[in-house]
């Protein structure tokens, strides 16, 4: 069936714009930049809270309870984030919103499919991203007992919620490394400890190899495949030459890459093996007296990420100044310093190493149950 002909396809309102409108508890109004703290939390309580009064100044509509968000245009329709209302709450224009599910269609169900079909595929210019309503309408959903989708929707969802458990076990080690960094080496750019400074230019090598070996594949690495915040690589692909193109660099496992595009994500990787970047991605070689580990953590830190947001220009797809990268004082603490942090960050990522394997084998077998049946719905 169509999705059409299965829930209601709307959008939400425009956002009270007034300091008045919002208090600090009232009704969920649901934003697109409040997407990733109510799906983590599985609720709307961290959600913008409006005022009774702003919900009748600007006539808001209602969005039901089990009704599917997601969104549709800028730079967020880009992450596929899917979630279904616990409970009545208002929403953003720039959402998606399917209300009225049918009772042939079980609501969790549904938000499955939806986030398993991805509605990026619909983006038809990555420029200005949006999602067009029409379309969301025309997306095809298979039609399946309703005993079935139940079934499928508490498995997945078991899963989704030790996924979500790891995440913050994850997230709770990255926020211990950047307090450690602050306590050795304080802020990034007030330089409180007064270490010596150079230019980013001046103590790193900001180009890629110009020598490869010849070999069938390889890896490239491209900006999506870097997690926010974290830095962690995602997943690998490997590519031939041909396939890969001429828009790349080559680096080594001694690379630190810096993300140039959309600076506020935050994405500054640690590759592991050598490979091929594309070129959103700043090749940063490190000096000798500069610890890779170090200068990473701090391209990640807050007060840098800060001051480059202030650096960057364009306002739908910013970018960091060149310019202004090779001119940033990087401090250089003492080499044993930075090693001893170096050191700090490895135990760490033991530690995310066990979270994570742990993961895997509860994954696996949950995961193995519930595939089957699942890759037969999705395959109807």
């Amino acid at each position: 069936m169509k999705l059409k002909e299965i829930c209601t396809i709307g959008s939400g309102q425009g956002a009270p714009q007034n300091q008045s409108d919002y208090c600090e508890q009232g009704h969920s109004f649901i934003k697109a930049s409040d997407l990733d703290r109510v799906i983590r939390d599985g609720n709307e309580t961290g959600a913008s809270q409006i005022t009774d009064e702003a919900v009748s100044k600007y006539k808001l509509r209602e969005v039901p309870p089990k009704s599917v968000l997601f969104a549709k245009s800028g730079l967020s329709c880009m992450k596929n984030r899917v979630y279904l209302t616990k409970e009545t709450c208002y929403a953003v224009n720039h959402l998606c919103v399917l209300s009225g599910i049918c009772s042939a269609y079980d609501p969790y169900w549904l938000a499955h499919y939806i986030k398993h079909y991805d509605v990026t595929r619909l983006i038809k210019d990555l420029s200005y991203p949006s999602i067009q309503l029409k379309h969301v309408g025309e997306i095809d959903v298979p039609s399946i007992s309703i005993e079935k989708q139940k079934r499928e929707s508490a498995r997945l969802s078991a899963i989704e919620e030790s996924i979500s458990v790891k995440a913050s076990q994850l997230a709770n080690l990255d926020a211990l490394v950047k307090s450690r960094f602050i306590e050795m080496f304080g802020d990034a750019i007030k330089n409180e400890k007064k270490y010596k400074t150079k230019n980013l230019s001046d103590c790193c090598s900001i180009m890629g190899l110009k020598n490869y070996p010849k070999r069938d594949l390889y890896w490239l690495l491209n900006l999506d495949k870097i997690e926010s915040q974290s830095g962690r690589i995602l997943d690998k692909e490997y590519k031939t030459l041909a396939e890969i193109g001429n828009s790349t660099y080559y680096f080594d496992d001694e690379y630190v890459l810096y993300s140039k595009l959309r600076p506020y994500l935050n994405k500054v990787a640690l590759p592991d093996e050598n490979g091929f970047a594309t070129t959103e991605l700043v090749p940063l070689k490190p000096q000798h007296y500069l610890n890779r580990v170090y200068l990473a953590y701090l391209l990640r830190s807050d007060s840098f990420v800060s001051w480059i947001n202030s650096q960057s220009a364009g306002t739908k797809m910013p970018r960091a100044s060149m310019d202004s990268l090779r001119k940033f004082q990087v401090m250089i603490p003492p080499i044993d310093d930075q090693i001893l942090f170096a050191n700090f960050v490895s135990r760490v990522d033991k530690s995310e190493f066990v979270v994570h394997s742990r993961y895997l084998r509860w994954l696996i077998l949950t995961f193995v149950s519930s595939t089957i049946a699942y890759s037969r719905v999705v395959s109807i």
